[in-house]
């Protein structure tokens, strides 16, 4: 009895320090695998006989939407029995499952989560009892809170009933870590961020007013939008494709100066994707200069961050939507 005491104790003390140290890291990135291995108490159902033991397993899971994740579930248990004949005797227990989280918070740095799964538990005896497998349900609750970019410490506790006919009610508690690979790394926003007044909207240069002979002649010139990935201000290969095309429009109509005017979608903070957007005008700028041989001084930039958007997001927690993706760009605006 003292020693299922202790490691309630213990289980105890390490789900709360995951409160104690889930400092703000990055939010949970979207369409993440993961990797998290556990340990943690097992309890048996009183009428099964069997002593309370650690439980050791792994979990594999896959984001499948932004809120929920689906993971394969892995434990070993070694126990042996309260009393009887067998109580020198050890038995390997092996659970698995397949489980459904509901993750709540997902941009935030602690993530609670409920979560719900269906598989099965086979009991190794000695060789003289023959093993046996039972069908389980699980459910309960659990907490990941990040403590780097891609590394949250988790907390899980579980009731589990054994589908057979004494329908056995046992409970698992586990802590671990949880490793995260893939997905779409989001900017951090606090909810203390989201408070904080926007910065003032950045002012274009003052635009010489040109004679209606030159705003006719640069109604007629085209410069097509340059996209970028997500959270990124690199030019991929369909963008320097599109930059060159338009370096020899810009080429052929030596009389007009361009600004470049850097957007970003609505996922992030106001500083991060102001920041975004200014380093996405200035790497176009950069390129055209450097490799399209444009004048420097034809070129202006100007970054608009989610401040001025090409399209309104109406689920800006969408960072894949049509119009997201339509706000990761620059675009061109003719000044002569």
């Amino acid at each position: 009895m003292k020693s299922k005491k202790m490691l309630f104790i213990k289980f105890m003390f390490c789900l709360s320090f995951l409160f104690i140290t889930s400092t703000l890291y990055a939010e949970y990135p979207m369409g993440a695998f993961n990797l998290s291995p556990f340990f943690g108490g097992y309890k048996f159902d009183g009428a099964q006989n069997y002593r309370t033991r650690p439980i050791y397993g792994l979990r594999l899971g896959k984001d499948i939407t932004e809120n929920s994740t689906l993971e394969l579930v892995g434990g070993y248990i070694r126990t042996r029995a309260e009393e009887g004949d067998n109580v020198e005797e050890h038995k390997n227990i092996f659970r698995y499952s397949l489980d459904g989280l509901y993750k709540m918070g997902v941009k935030n740095s602690v993530v609670p989560y409920l979560a719900l799964g269906i598989g099965g538990m086979t009991f190794k005896n000695p060789s003289f009892i023959p093993d046996r497998s039972v069908w389980q349900a699980n459910y309960g609750l659990g907490l990941m809170a990040f403590v780097a970019d891609r590394v949250a410490l988790r907390g899980d506790i579980r009731h589990l009933v054994l589908l057979n006919t004494d329908h056995y009610s046992n409970f698992e508690g586990s802590i671990g870590l949880t490793f995260l690979f893939g997905g779409n790394s989001q900017a951090t926003e606090t909810p203390k961020e989201a408070k904080e007044e926007a910065p003032p909207t950045p002012t274009a240069p003052p635009v010489k007013q040109p004679s209606q002979d030159k705003n006719m002649e640069a109604a007629n010139i085209v410069l097509k939008d340059v996209y970028f990935e997500f959270d990124s201000a690199e030019l991929t290969k369909e963008g320097t494709d599109m930059l060159d095309k338009n370096i020899q429009i810009i080429k052929e109509n030596p009389d007009i100066k361009v600004r470049i005017e850097g957007h970003s979608s609505a996922s992030g903070s106001i500083e991060h994707n102001q920041e975004l957007s200014e380093r996405r005008a200035e790497n176009v700028k950069n390129y055209m200069v450097n490799t399209g041989n444009i004048d420097s001084e034809r070129l202006t930039t100007i970054g608009f961050g989610k401040t001025k958007p090409v399209v309104i997001e109406p689920y800006p927690e969408d960072i894949l939507s049509n119009e997201a993706r339509a706000n990761m760009c620059t675009r061109f605006m003719i000044l002569q």
